[in-house]
Parts: structure tokens; sequence; C-alpha cells
């Protein structure tokens, strides 16, 4: 299989179900080297980025410095994580002074320890 090129994003409804069948995430699972990925155009204040490796090895996840503008806050910098094979971490919310690119997503970039294996699910939540 080839590795996703983009991270769809989910949007959920307030005060209602979502099944999870209508999910659809983004799958990277082909080689031992990094992989950048960028989200579709999201409100990245409200949304959430689950990461499930089930890789062989430790996989570092970076949630990439935007471009500013509009990142203006982009000098922060880039935020990693390193997700244990068969583990999960969320990102975000997001701040889209720090990582919002001028494009309108945010860009992560998967480096294996060993074979990749990854599953990317984006949740964007509803307005409050």
């Amino acid at each position: 299989m080839a590795n996703g090129t983009v991270i769809p994003v989910n949007q959920l409804t307030r005060n209602a179900f979502t099944a999870g069948t209508a999910i659809t995430s983004c799958t990277l699972d082909t080689g031992t080297v990094a992989v950048t990925v960028p989200t579709a155009a999201i409100a990245a204040a409200r949304s959430m980025v689950n990461i499930y490796n089930s890789g062989t090895g430790a996989l570092t996840v970076v949630a990439v410095a935007g471009t500013n503008p509009p990142a203006q806050r982009s000098g922060i910098g880039s935020v990693s994580q390193s997700v244990a094979s068969s583990a999960t971490y969320v990102f975000g919310p997001a701040e889209t002074m720090q990582f919002g690119q001028g494009d309108g997503t945010i860009k992560f970039t998967f480096t294996p320890a060993g074979t990749l294996g990854a599953t990317i699910t984006c949740y964007e939540l509803p307005k409050a």
C-alpha cells in the first residue's frame, strides 16, 4: 500500500453521534524514512489529531511550525513527541499562529525508528 498524502478532517456535529464507519483516516505503512503529511484545511483551534503507531518501533511525530504569515508565532518552533509502538497520542487543539501554513493546513512529519506504520485521524469540533 502507498502512504496517504493528506490527513482528512472529520467534522463532528454538536449534540450528535458520529458513526465510526463515517470516520476517515490517513494510513502510513510504507518505508523506513520520514514522511511529511498535511491535514486538509482546518480550523486549527477546534481540531485534534489522533496518532496511532502500529509500526515496529517508536515513531517521532513533529507538528511543523507554520509559515509567517499567517503563523506570526512560528518562531516558537515545531513540537515533537515520540510515540511508542502500539501507543496513541493526541495533538491539539493547535494554535494557528504557531502551526498554521499559508494554505490553511497543519503539517506533521512522521519519522519511524523501524518500519513505518501509523493511522492518523483528525477531528474538527463544532463552533461553540
